[in-house]
């Protein structure tokens, strides 16, 4: 990429959070990060109580694509929808 439409990209990004920097909740970040250690956790567990395919069956929670996916596919309408 040219190093001048860098400049410009990563400049309009600095004005923009001069502007109206971006406010962080801490509250819901620490929720989901704490979310996130639990899920991870008790899919290492599972993965050396039993095996390496439960630990998937575990950390998929945290595939939000997956979960859509899954969601599309459970549902015949939209399953339809998408395959026209």
């Amino acid at each position: 990429m040219k190093k001048w439409l860098v400049f410009i990209l990563w400049s309009s990004f600095i004005y923009g959070q001069v502007e109206e920097p971006v406010k962080w909740e801490t509250s819901v970040i620490s929720d989901t990060i704490k979310n996130i250690y639990t899920i991870r956790l008790k899919a290492n567990i599972a993965q050396d109580l039993f095996d390496y395919k439960r630990f998937y069956e575990l950390i998929n929670e945290l595939n939000a694509p997956l979960q859509k996916s899954l969601e599309i596919l459970k549902d015949d309408k939209g399953f339809i929808n998408l395959a026209n």
